[in-house]
């Protein structure tokens, strides 16, 4: 077993096959209620379950590259770059919820990131991601790169509560108004872990008029 798997699951006080029955449950049985015998099912009933496990495996396959070896050897990248990136990948899952993303950079030099790209990639991602998936629709998404080494995604979701705001980042824990939504609890998981593995931090904060920001920091090459 991953070694990083084992500690995550170990977080959530469970065995490894505990964790992932827990997390599959769901969707299987939602997806075997739909399909009894005899039914006729559209394609676009069973489609939600299926992508819920599909996002599950992606994010568990991630965790388990989040090793000390896979930081090892920090190179320097281009913050913007890299965030830019992401936005473009995502921008299709934004338009579809009549979103934005504006990116906006703001530094009075050309230094760079210190850290794994690959990783940083994927935390920004679902940074990224999670704006998207609790910012209202068709309201604006905010990306904003300072200094070279640090990012924040500003959204005018309903933010988080005292209570959740200093938990978000453990695994398998989801604000109470995320009680509807089809995530897993690990996609903020692991963008605290690999800003720890690369020696950076993450924090979240409440944003003024309302709605959430959260900031991934980054050493500086």
């Amino acid at each position: 077993m991953l070694p990083e798997i084992a500690m995550i699951s170990a977080e959530a006080g469970c065995t490894w096959e505990a964790l992932v029955a827990h997390q599959l449950r769901a969707p299987l049985a939602a997806l075997t209620q739909k399909l009894k015998p005899g039914q006729t099912i559209a394609t676009e009933d069973v489609t939600p379950d299926v992508r819920r496990m599909l996002r599950l495996i992606d994010q568990l396959q991630v965790s388990g590259s989040c090793t000390p070896d896979a930081a090892a050897s920090p190179e320097p990248f281009n913050l913007r770059t890299l965030t830019r990136n992401a936005a473009a990948m995502l921008t299709p899952l934004a338009l579809a919820r009549g979103q934005s993303l504006q990116l906006r950079d703001v530094a009075s030099h050309d230094r760079l990131a210190l850290g794994k790209a690959p990783l940083v990639s994927e935390a920004i991602a679902n940074l990224i991601g999670n704006a998207i998936k609790y910012a209202p629709r068709n309201s604006r998404i905010d990306l904003v790169t300072m200094g070279g080494s640090d990012i924040y995604v500003l959204d005018r979701g309903t933010g988080l509560s005292g209570k959740d705001a200093t938990r978000v980042f453990n695994p398998f824990v989801r604000g109470r108004n995320a009680a509807d939504d089809e995530g897993s609890g690990l996609g903020l998981y692991l963008v605290k872990r690999i800003a720890d593995l690369s020696h950076g931090t993450v924090g979240y904060m409440s944003r003024k008029g309302g709605g959430a920001v959260f900031r991934l920091h980054l050493p500086l090459a």
